[in-house]
């Protein structure tokens, strides 16, 4: 389970005992969405910093950071094999 705070840091949990299995420290704004791999021992994060930052779950390293998005990034979700991952993010427009 990983639990999201407004610090900018998301904790790994393990269940169902609850002890902290790591933190996830690095984001510059917000986190709107984590999701764990379904075949690595890692998890995305999609932030409001405008980018996508990939974690070692093992010791709370990253492991990759993607760029590219020109606001925040609101999902982040692996494709079935878990090799990929698909992110959408938020773009405003001023009238």
């Amino acid at each position: 389970m990983v639990i999201c705070f407004q610090d900018r840091t998301a904790c790994v949990w393990r269940l169902p005992d609850l002890v902290s299995v790591v933190v996830l420290k690095g984001h510059k704004r917000g986190i709107w969405s984590v999701e764990f791999s379904p075949v690595d021992q890692c998890v995305i994060i999609a932030s409001g910093d405008k980018t996508i930052k990939m974690w070692a779950i093992a010791n709370g390293s990253c492991l990759k950071t993607f760029e590219g998005h020109t606001s925040s990034v609101l999902r982040a979700s692996f494709l079935t094999r878990g090799t990929q991952f698909v992110s959408c993010g938020m773009r405003f427009i001023l009238l």
